[in-house]
């Protein structure tokens, strides 16, 4: 009876600790994917997107240190990492940021593509023709 009750104590305590040891990994996981250092946009303002780097974390999320020198608190949600993507990973219907003319980027589609062309819909329902590095996906 002692051994038993021993044992449950012992499988109580080791259930706990594994999920403590789960949630600081799930929590401090939500940051490795971007270092200090990364370069990303931010969407600043709904549908606008600026380049910057994340210069760390903060209560909400990562700290962004925008190229024009602005700081901002932002959650992973309103963060991309500035990477091209390739022709592989367009389709018709892709979501996007796209530029307009140079600076800031804004949330599009993909609508048409005529080889390394692309016809995005801008949010705001403007029409444009861009090339690849011009835009960066969107997460779905």
């Amino acid at each position: 009876m002692k051994n038993t009750m021993h044992y449950r104590k012992w499988a109580k305590r080791s259930l706990l600790g594994f999920l403590g040891l789960v949630i600081i990994i799930g929590v401090t996981s939500r940051f490795i994917g971007l270092p200090s250092g990364t370069r990303v946009f931010a969407e600043r303002e709904k549908n606008i997107w600026y380049s910057g780097k994340i210069d760390g974390t903060c209560a909400g999320g990562y700290n962004v240190t925008y190229d024009r020198g602005a700081q901002q608190c932002l959650t992973s949600e309103s963060i991309i990492k500035d990477i091209v993507p390739s022709k592989d990973d367009l389709k018709v219907g892709t979501n996007i940021i796209a530029q307009w003319k140079g600076e800031p980027l804004y949330n599009a589609k993909v609508i048409e593509i005529v080889g390394d062309q692309f016809k995005v819909e801008y949010y705001d329902t403007v029409k444009n023709v861009i090339n690849l590095n011009e835009m960066r996906l969107l997460r779905e």
